[in-house]
């Protein structure tokens, strides 16, 4: 172990980094570890690598804090430490990597293109609204641009019905109101940090919170990209452009008493989701942590869907196609993949794969053993090597925009002893093959002991407290979903129906403690096939 003070030797925290962990590179350190403090990176004397990062706005080089690139058996012990980051640098990136721990530190940004609004004077066509946060912005021909100092500029994409009065809780009425569906809004300057909102089309009253934001993601607390064997401990997350971690292709990753939320001024943490894992492996493991005021959900698990655009007799040209995934490289000789019909999910057959080559950050060709004879162009391709386990646990999700859990990990999930109190769904299983591309239809699902209490109380965001979407065909007798188990459960004040399950093989609900349940529907199903229910 070495400390940081033996690096602190100008005013520059991320130059000084970066020579720190240069040093414990070339002589196998096996931690560096900070005094308690407060600590400012910025961008200009960072590290820099290429990075493309799954459902982030981040291609090719990249300012970075803390590099961690081909390092194995590593600690940053932050000793309780706050780190303060700026010009939207990337606090942490760990790449082809074994054996890392992040632990012991607080996350924060001076800024992270988010815009908090309290309503003011509602008129019949207007409303104003005054600023109550200092993050950039200027109109330009009627519009509301979000900034920062580093000269990001990005219309604002929607806006969110956050709270009234100053307060925390989300309130019933909340829900998104994107900008493309409400082509008449305008925006007229009044005065610093006071703005009228001309054709609004929402309802809002006096002391109602909004939160502006943008479309785009230009950093991410921690990315986690090709390693093995990653522990994230006793991290507090504070605000980020992003996510607070995002981690693809890695194998086996533990989140231990990470918290998310918002600072003691402020309504909002992350600007997106709490914890994001795409087309790992092993054991995605997150547990004993609390995930609120984030913009998005606490975490979403998922594979990607490439779509099969041209074919020889040899191999497969496969894109793809939603612009977060471009650059992944998923792909790999002696890889299980599998061929399915975008509309069903149904896999067409099974093939394994000889050799890829990578296009570009778009394309790749992969030579299939065989050859491609039972190939049509149009599927769409999903990896099944690269697929994981995950165990949620002991966690607490409240009070954050949209969901709870996103679910399409093919490997054994246990959701267990976990609390929910979310605007939207608290668990939603959704995989397509038409937009956002992410695979995983489940085959063996455990959710057991949690608590979900008052979930799906506002009016975005699902429909359920529970549930698993539809595929756009389904062919009688083939499932996307295999078992999926809910048992033992605690649902209170819920004012919905519980579950919404279409699309599995084998569904089982019972033995759950339901109190003050509001709604006469407990369960709807659909194209299911072995049912084990209590409450139908």
């Amino acid at each position: 172990m070495i400390n940081y003070n033996q690096f602190n030797q100008t005013s520059n925290h991320s130059f000084n980094v970066y020579q720190a962990i240069k040093y414990c590179q070339e002589h196998k350190i096996d931690c560096l570890s900070f005094d308690k403090n407060t600590y400012d990176f910025y961008a200009d004397m960072a590290s820099e690598d290429v990075l493309h990062v799954s459902n982030h706005d981040i291609y090719g080089i990249q300012r970075i804090a803390f590099l961690l690139k081909d390092m194995d058996n590593f600690t940053i012990d932050g000793g309780g430490s706050t780190f303060i980051f700026h010009d939207s640098i990337i606090p942490f990136a760990l790449m082809h990597s074994s054996n890392i721990t992040i632990k012991n530190l607080d996350i924060d940004y001076d800024e992270s293109m988010t815009l908090d609004a309290k309503v003011t004077n509602v008129q019949k066509d207007y409303f104003d609204c005054e600023f109550v946060n200092d993050d950039i912005y200027f109109i330009r021909d009627k519009m509301l641009y979000l900034s920062d100092k580093c000269g990001h500029d990005d219309i604002y994409h929607f806006l969110l019905i956050r709270s009234m009065d100053d307060k925390k809780d989300f309130i019933p009425q909340s829900k998104d109101a994107f900008r493309k569906f409400n082509p008449n809004i305008w925006f007229e300057e009044l005065s610093d940090k006071k703005v009228r909102v001309h054709n609004p089309d929402i309802d809002v009253v006096d002391g109602m919170h909004l939160i502006f934001k943008s479309n785009t993601r230009f950093s991410c607390n921690i990315v986690v990209d090709n390693c093995k064997n990653i522990s994230v401990e006793n991290v507090t997350m504070y605000k980020s452009y992003g996510m607070g971690l995002l981690a693809q292709k890695t194998e086996n990753i533990l989140v231990d008493q990470m918290v998310v939320k918002a600072s003691d001024d402020k309504l909002y943490s992350l600007n997106c989701d709490g914890t994001h894992f795409v087309h790992c492996k092993g054991l995605v493991c997150v547990r004993n942590s609390c995930f609120s005021e984030q913009q998005d959900d606490a975490l979403n698990v998922h594979g990607v869907f490439t779509k099969i655009v041209d074919k020889t007799s040899e191999y497969i040209l496969v894109k793809y196609m939603h612009p977060s995934a471009k650059g992944l490289d998923i792909y790999e000789k002696g890889s299980q993949i599998a061929v399915l019909n975008p509309k069903t999910l149904i896999p067409n057959g099974t093939f394994t794969i000889s050799d890829a080559e990578v296009v570009n950050m778009n394309y790749t060709k992969i030579y299939i053993q065989g050859g491609t004879e039972q190939i049509n162009i149009g599927d769409v391709v999903e990896d099944l090597t690269w697929s994981c386990d995950l165990l949620f646990e002991n966690n607490r999700v409240f009070n954050n925009r949209a969901r709870g859990l996103l679910i399409a990990a093919k490997g054994n999930v246990t959701i267990r002893n976990n609390y929910f109190n979310t605007p939207g769904v608290a668990i939603l299983f959704e995989s397509d093959g038409q937009y956002w591309f992410e695979s995983g239809g489940t085959n063996d699902v455990c959710i057991s002991d949690n608590h979900f209490d008052n979930c799906r109380y506002s009016v975005g965001w699902g429909n359920h407290v529970i549930e698993v979407k539809p595929r756009e065909e389904f062919n009688e007798g083939e499932y996307y979903h295999q078992k999926i188990e809910i048992t033992n459960n605690k649902f209170t004040n819920n004012t919905t129906c519980l579950l919404y399950a279409d699309n599995i093989a084998h569904l089982i609900f019972k033995n759950n403690n339901i109190q003050n349940q509001s709604s006469d529907s407990l369960v709807k199903l659909a194209n299911c096939g072995e049912i084990d229910c209590d409450v139908l």
